[in-house]
C-alpha cells in the first residue's frame, strides 16, 4: 500500500470536502469490498492492485526459494549425517580394535605376572577352536606355562570355566587372551557367589 504515502495524493484531495474525504478514508479502509466513483480513487485502487500482485508474486518467490533451501538443507544434512554416523562406526571400529588389544595386553599380564615373569610373547599365542574335544590340557600342550596359571584358581572354576567356554563358543575359535579372560570372569563370578 505505497499508494498511501504518496505525496501526489495530498494535492489531488485538497480540494476535497468533509464527505469526500470521509468516503475516499471509508473506501481505503474496507478495501476490496467498497467502491467509490471518485477519480482518485479509481487511481488509488489500480496502484493497491498492482502493489498487492507484487506483493504476492514476492511471496511466491521466497516461498519457492525457501523450499528450494530447504530441500537443499534436507539433502545435506541427510548426506552429513550419514557421513558423521560413516565415522562414528569407523571410530566405534577403531575403539573396539584399541579395547581388544589392551584386553590382550591386559591378559598378558596376568599372566606373566602370575608365571613368575615367564615371558609369552602376543606372537606366539596360539588360537583354539572350542568344540567337543576342546580341554585346557590342550591349551597346556601348546602353552606349558598355562598349567601354572591354572594352578592359581580353585578346581572347581577351572571346571566351570571350562564347560561354560564349550558350552557358550562352541564352533569359535579363541586366543589366549581371550581365554584368560574367559577364566578370570569365571573367577570373579565364583568369589562374588562364594560372598552372597
Amino acid at each position: 500500500m505505497k499508494i498511501l504515502i504518496d505525496p501526489a495524493l495530498a494535492v489531488l484531495i485538497k480540494d476535497f470536502s468533509d464527505e469526500q474525504c470521509a468516503e475516499l478514508l471509508r473506501c481505503i479502509f474496507e478495501y476490496p469490498n467498497r467502491d467509490s466513483d471518485l477519480g482518485v480513487w479509481k487511481y488509488m485502487k489500480k496502484q493497491i492492485e498492482k502493489d498487492e500482485q507484487k506483493y504476492k508474486e514476492k511471496c511466491m518467490r521466497l516461498s519457492l526459494n525457501r523450499a528450494c533451501r530447504t530441500g537443499l538443507n534436507s539433502i545435506l544434512k541427510s548426506q552429513q549425517k550419514s557421513s558423521v554416523e560413516e565415522e562414528k562406526e569407523e571410530n566405534k571400529n577403531i575403539n573396539i580394535k584399541i579395547l581388544k588389544g589392551s584386553e590382550r595386553r591386559n591378559a598378558q599380564k596376568i599372566v606373566e605376572n602370575s608365571v613368575e615373569n615367564a615371558e609369552m610373547p602376543v606372537e606366539n599365542i596360539s588360537e583354539f577352536p572350542i568344540d567337543e574335544n576342546f580341554t585346557f590340557d590342550l591349551v597346556i600342550q601348546c602353552q606349558p606355562k598355562f598349567k601354572d596359571y591354572l594352578a592359581m584358581f580353585p578346581p572347581s572354576v577351572i571346571e566351570t570355566a571350562q564347560k561354560t567356554l564349550k558350552k557358550k563358543r562352541k564352533g569359535q575359535w579363541i586366543n589366549m587372551a581371550q581365554l584368560l579372560d574367559w577364566i578370570e570372569k569365571q573367577h570373579a563370578f565364583y568369589k562374588s557367589s562364594q560372598e552372597g
